[in-house]
């Protein structure tokens, strides 16, 4: 049941079988496997994080990596939410392409905590309820603007389309201009004047990062697309994960990968005593090209 989507989504052979075992031990437990079936019922019915809970305990009980049995759990939702993509008469490209974000989360899970899973299965319930689409390389969904003001053409509740970048490779021009088409006529009926509103809130945009970019990298011209209307710098420094691989600490730090260009100004910049940070931006986009 879960192999066949997790062989069309691309996980590892290696993953894929882990998963099948676990999965069959579960099978085994039939008062933990109908667990499963009631975690789905929050996760469709509620969309909030009570799910996680009930998942937990199954793994607890089944003596389970946690993260495995989410990622168990997200493969067998997703079997309905292929029956909802067909009665709104969203395409199967886009049904599988938004799913191909659990084979991202699966590889940041064995990166960081090397455990075939995923750490982030409360970021789910809205994809697998129609709110957050793939299309093309990068993540949609529809959120309400949250400035007062953006030049006039958007104001405070407006709605703009939140974008997300998923781990999936390099975030090259034209990947993005392609998904922008995409989004233009995937939100036709949405559009504001003929302009699809993208608003994007990471770490990628964040304005000290920008520097720290090599000169003409793919996230240089991100970063170069985008409007910045705001920054929060991060003491925590969160989001080191997404290019070291493990969690800021300052046991962690040193040790941490060194191989790339950004890795090094990254880890420079913070030994200079600076923090990383988010940044927040506003694109334009008029079918064709970037306002």
């Amino acid at each position: 049941m879960i192999t066949e989507l997790a062989k069309r989504i691309n996980f590892p052979p290696e993953a894929i079988e882990y998963f099948k075992e676990k999965h069959d031990e579960l099978m085994r437990r039939p008062e933990l496997y109908g667990e499963l079936y009631r975690a789905m019922d929050e996760f469709y019915m509620k969309g909030d994080r009570s799910f996680i809970e009930i998942l937990d305990k199954i793994a607890d009980e089944a003596k389970m990596e946690k993260y495995t049995v989410h990622m168990i759990f997200l493969l067998l939702a997703a079997r309905p939410l292929r029956y909802i993509y067909r009665q709104q008469g969203i395409s199967e490209d886009i049904y599988y392409n938004t799913l191909s974000d659990l084979t991202c989360k699966l590889m940041e899970c064995k990166n960081v905590h090397n455990c075939w899973g995923t750490f982030v299965g409360w970021w789910y319930p809205d994809m697998f309820r129609c709110k957050v689409f793939k299309l093309g390389r990068l993540e949609y969904e529809r959120l309400n603007f949250p400035y007062d003001d953006y030049k006039g053409f958007l104001k405070k509740g407006d709605i703009v389309f939140n974008c997300h970048i998923p781990s999936s490779g390099p975030v090259t021009p034209e990947s993005v201009i392609e998904s922008l088409k995409i989004a233009y006529s995937f939100f036709a009926d949405e559009l504001k004047d003929g302009i699809l509103p993208v608003y994007c809130s990471s770490w990628m945009l964040y304005p000290a990062h920008r520097e720290l970019y090599p000169e003409g990298s793919n996230l240089r011209s991100f970063y170069d697309m985008f409007d910045i209307i705001d920054e929060v710098e991060d003491k925590t420094n969160h989001n080191f994960w997404r290019l070291f691989g493990v969690d800021y600490s300052p046991e962690t730090f040193e040790d941490a990968p060194e191989r790339t260009t950004l890795q090094r100004n990254i880890k420079n910049y913070i030994r200079s005593g600076k923090n990383m940070g988010t940044g927040r931006g506003v694109l334009l986009f008029d079918g064709e090209n970037i306002l």
